[in-house]
């Protein structure tokens, strides 16, 4: 299957339109909607072919101009149920970032998918019944619901780490209201427990609005349903985010005592140089392997099952780079190991090192050094990268092309926070 840069499911689902109604050319009308239309329940098997997602992205996964021209087109949801065409946006065609396009599109596909499978019927719009088979009295919980809405961010799939977060701040409706009809969950009870628990848990203002957009995909998907008559999050205000000192880069005088510290840890040494010359995210480089690495064409490929956007990804093997890459000592060795797979000795191995392994091992200069209260982490590496590079000229389209980023706003976004905190250091290349 040719990649086209979508998550995993997005070509399957376009791909997986077959022995249809409307392969057999049994159509009767064609409705387009503007709105996700309220249907109804019925009591015999419907006929409908599974949505995809329209027009199909042809272009190239790291193209980013090709992407940004499809996003500014009117995408729609489209199926067939009962031999009619049916065709819906839901207003995600306000969205203009690819990514992030993709993303709704594949969370209404599943929300769809999920409905027409409970009873769905489109053709009957205009109507507030139940669209489910539970009866309009029949009480879904909050715990049920929470379940149900759990189970269709897994069928986008969307990235564990993101599943895993809304799960825990989900948990927290569930300890407090889990046996409540979703139904009587009111404004007020959502805005008094979470401002409860920003003020016991001492919650940063990000951690707050990221509790509310999870909240806020749950009750939107049940008041797409009509199960719910308001969305009770609506009333929840954003608060202003504080300016973010994570990741920090460092000064000249805790580089040089960095690096001298490196000097008898050839494994972080070689770590952390490959991220600062090559942009490439911590778990990225711990899940490279020796295949993915061409020196004749000079070109790694960080391949989306890797890459932090769940796109194919290439980058350019510069002098620096094939030093290290040298040093590493990779020649002959099984395309299967991993670059970072050993330990000082020898640094490639056959087995992937624990997740947290890269940087223990850090973090054990940072502490041996005193400076584990200056937010220096892996990704201090490649912020700092960054920095130099565009102090040394680089513009935001080659700084946007070697982290990979989705689109321009993401770089500069991603470059002017980096440079109001650390803009004024007068730092040097390491």
């Amino acid at each position: 299957m040719e990649d086209n840069g979508f998550a995993p499911n997005f070509q399957q689902y376009n791909d997986n339109q077959s022995n249809t109604i409307a392969d057999n050319k049994v159509r009767t009308k064609s409705r387009t909607f503007s709105k996700l239309d309220i249907g109804s329940l019925v009591q015999r098997p419907m006929n409908y072919t599974p949505p995809k997602i329209l027009p199909i992205y042809k272009g190239r996964a790291n193209d980013k101009t090709a992407k940004a021209i499809h996003a500014a087109k009117d995408w729609r949801l489209e199926y067939y149920f009962e031999g009619s065409r049916i065709k819906l946006s839901d207003g995600l065609n306000k969205i203009k970032d690819f990514d992030t396009k993709v993303k709704a599109f594949e969370i209404l596909r599943a929300t769809i998918s999920q409905l027409l499978t409970e009873g769905y019927n489109p053709l009957f719009g205009g109507n507030d019944n139940l669209i489910t088979n539970d009866a309009p009295n029949d009480v879904i919980t909050v715990t049920i619901a929470v379940e149900t809405y759990l189970k269709v961010l897994r069928e986008t799939k969307m990235r564990p780490k993101t599943i895993s977060s809304y799960k825990s701040k989900l948990t927290y409706l569930v300890d407090r209201y889990g046996n409540m009809d979703i139904k009587d969950v009111t404004p007020f009870d959502v805005t008094y427990l979470i401002d409860i628990l920003a003020a016991n848990n001492n919650w940063a203002n990000r951690t707050y609005n990221s509790c509310k957009i999870a909240w806020n995909g749950l009750f939107k998907m049940y008041r797409r349903k009509r199960i719910i008559s308001e969305n009770p999050t609506t009333e929840i205000l954003n608060r202003a985010l504080e300016r973010t000192t994570k990741h920090t880069i460092f000064n000249n005088e805790d580089k040089e005592r960095l690096k001298a510290s490196f000097e008898n840890d050839r494994y972080t040494k070689l770590f952390t140089s490959f991220i600062y010359h090559s942009h490439i995210r911590p778990k990225e480089l711990r899940t490279l392997q020796v295949k993915d690495i061409d020196l004749v064409s000079g070109v790694i490929t960080i391949g989306k099952d890797k890459s932090k956007n769940k796109c194919n990804g290439k980058i350019a093997i510069t002098e620096a780079i094939r030093a290290i890459i040298t040093d590493i000592g990779i020649g002959g060795v099984d395309g299967n190991a991993y670059v970072f797979g050993g330990n000082s000795k020898q640094i490639w191995g056959l087995k992937q090192v624990g997740t947290n392994t890269p940087y223990q091992r850090y973090m054990r200069h940072i502490d041996r050094l005193g400076l584990g209260g200056k937010e220096y982490t892996l990704y201090s590496f490649k912020h700092y990268g960054n920095v130099i590079k565009y102090k040394e000229g680089y513009t935001s389209d080659r700084l946007a092309a070697l982290n990979r980023h989705s689109n321009i706003n993401e770089t500069e976004t991603y470059l002017k926070e980096l440079l109001l905190i650390d803009g004024e250091k007068n730092i040097t290349p390491w």
